[in-house]
């Protein structure tokens, strides 16, 4: 399967210069007189367009492995919201360095009263649903999981509708078991 994408610039100039090279070395191989000289400017167009071949091969390869770890990500993606479509607890994943909520199944709409499309457009906004007394402890836990791996926490949200919920909830960073 080839790449949906084009080739970077660098590669059309770094072709263009190989295949030029090998012009001009194809070239100067007609006009030499000397028959060592002339079959050395004639190898050095063919090694040109050997190298132009693996470049092009090692592209289109890169390509494609890309598009299959494009393609196995998505399908990762589709079936862990598949899964967490059928449960009623908001499953959700942040980035353990930046705390960026990275992904929240759909139960959030419906705990929180917000849309998933607000989430979505400011990941980092599930910060301010948690109750203001409860922030700093949140946030502080939030923290410490980095080191720890782990969170375990119960601390309350204000609901779209001004409505406080008590919240527990727990997880682990990925590869802390």
């Amino acid at each position: 399967r080839l790449p949906t994408e084009p080739p970077p610039r660098w590669f059309w100039i770094s072709s263009f210069l190989l295949l030029l090279l090998g012009i001009v070395f194809f070239a100067l191989s007609l006009v030499v007189g000397d028959p060592q000289s002339r079959m050395f400017l004639a190898v050095i167009p063919f090694i040109l367009v050997c190298t132009l071949a693996l470049h092009a091969y090692h592209l289109l390869h890169a390509g494609s492995e890309r598009h299959v770890t494009e393609a196995s990500l998505r399908e990762s993606q589709e079936l862990l919201q598949e899964v967490t479509d059928h449960v009623q607890e908001v499953v959700w994943m942040l980035r353990a360095d930046t705390h960026e909520l990275i992904f929240v199944s759909n139960a959030y709409e419906a705990v929180t009263g917000h849309s998933l499309r607000e989430i979505r457009e400011n990941p980092s906004s599930y910060k301010d649903l948690v109750h203001p007394e409860d922030r700093p402890r949140f946030l502080a836990k939030l923290e410490e999981a980095r080191s720890t791996g782990k969170f375990d926490e119960e601390f309350r949200i204000v609901r779209a509708d001004g409505v406080s919920r008590w919240i527990w909830s727990e997880g682990t960073v990925a590869g802390h078991a």
